[in-house]
C-alpha cells in the first residue's frame, strides 16, 4: 500500500486513541469533553467513509471518481464492508450521545464498539473458521488496549496542560491509572504474542527477522519496551513526587515523550497491517 493508505490507517488509529481515552480517563464529564468527543467521533465517520472509498477505487476498473456498483459490492457482502457500516453507526451513535447523555457510560459503550469494529480491516481478519474468530478477539482486545493506554496518555496531556484540574487531582489521577495501565500492558503482551502466532505461524517464528514485517515487528516491540520504562518512571517516580510537591512541568514532559512513542507504535501498527506477513 502507498504511503497515503498508511498514512489514513494511523490517522484512523490516533483518532480511536483520543475518543476512547477523553471518555474513559478525562476526569469530569464537561462540556469541552463532550464536544471533543463529538469532534473525534465525527472525524471518525469521516475516516471510515474514505477509507471505504479508497478501497472500492482499488479494487474497480473503472476510472470514474466514484464506482457506486463496487462500492455497493464491498459494503453490502464482505465482512469488512459490514464492519464499516457498523463502525459508522456506533460513531453516530457516540456524536448523539455525547450532546443528549448526562452519563458517559453510554457513549463509551458505542465508542468501544467502534475501535473494536477495526480488527475487521487488517490481519486479524485472515484466519478462517473458528480460529477465524478467536483471532478476532484478540486483535480486537489488542486495539482496545493499545488506544486506550495511548488515549489515557493524551487525555492525562489534555489535563495537565490545557485543562483547570488541580496537579493533585491529576497525580491522583495518574496514581488510580496504574492498575488498569497494568492491566492494558497484560492484554497487550497476551494478545500481541496470540496474534504473532496467528499470523505467522511458530514455523516462521526463525526467520522472522528476513522480512520486513518481521523486522518492523521488532522494532514495534523495541518501541513498547521503552513505552514501559516511561510509564514506570511515571508510576514510580514522578507520580509521587507529584503528590508531595505539585508540579506539572516534569509529568508534562514524562506524558509527551510517552504519547510521542505511542504514535510511533501506532504508524508502525499501520504499515504492518499493509503487508504480507512472509515478506
Amino acid at each position: 500500500m502507498e504511503p497515503a493508505g498508511i498514512a489514513l490507517r494511523l490517522l484512523v488509529y490516533i483518532d480511536g486513541a483520543l475518543m476512547l481515552g477523553i471518555l474513559l480517563f478525562a476526569m469530569s464529564w464537561t462540556r469541552q469533553v463532550r464536544l471533543a468527543t463529538v469532534v473525534f467521533a465525527a472525524v471518525g465517520i469521516v475516516l471510515t467513509t474514505v477509507t471505504m472509498l479508497r478501497l472500492a477505487a482499488s479494487f474497480s476498473d473503472s476510472t470514474a471518481f466514484l464506482d457506486i456498483p463496487t462500492l455497493q459490492m464491498l459494503l453490502t457482502e464482505t465482512a469488512m464492508g459490514w464492519a464499516a457500516i457498523a463502525r459508522i453507526t456506533s460513531l453516530l451513535g457516540v456524536v448523539a450521545l455525547a450532546l443528549t447523555s448526562t452519563k458517559r457510560v453510554y457513549p463509551i459503550l458505542f465508542a468501544i464498539m467502534a475501535v473494536v469494529l477495526l480488527s475487521w480491516n487488517g490481519h486479524g481478519a485472515m484466519t478462517d473458521n473458528a480460529l477465524g474468530w478467536l483471532h478476532l478477539a484478540g486483535n480486537a482486545l489488542h486495539l482496545l488496549a493499545g488506544l486506550g493506554w495511548i488515549g489515557a496518555l493524551a487525555a492525562f496531556l489534555w489535563a495537565a496542560t490545557l485543562s483547570k484540574e488541580s496537579s493533585h487531582d491529576l497525580a491522583v489521577s495518574l496514581e488510580r491509572f496504574a492498575g488498569v495501565g497494568t492491566a492494558f500492558v497484560a492484554l497487550l503482551l497476551a494478545t500481541g504474542i496470540a496474534n504473532t502466532l496467528f499470523i505467522v505461524g511458530s514455523n516462521a517464528l526463525p526467520t522472522l527477522l528476513e522480512t520486513t514485517y518481521g523486522r518492523l515487528l521488532v522494532t514495534k516491540i523495541g518501541l513498547f519496551v521503552a513505552m514501559l520504562a516511561a510509564a514506570a518512571a511515571n508510576r514510580f517516580w514522578l507520580t509521587p513526587r507529584m503528590i508531595a510537591s505539585p508540579s506539572l512541568a516534569a509529568v508534562r514532559t514524562s506524558l509527551g515523550a510517552e504519547l510521542i512513542l505511542g504514535i510511533a507504535v501506532l504508524a508502525i501498527v499501520a504499515w504492518l497491517g499493509t503487508l504480507d506477513p512472509v515478506q
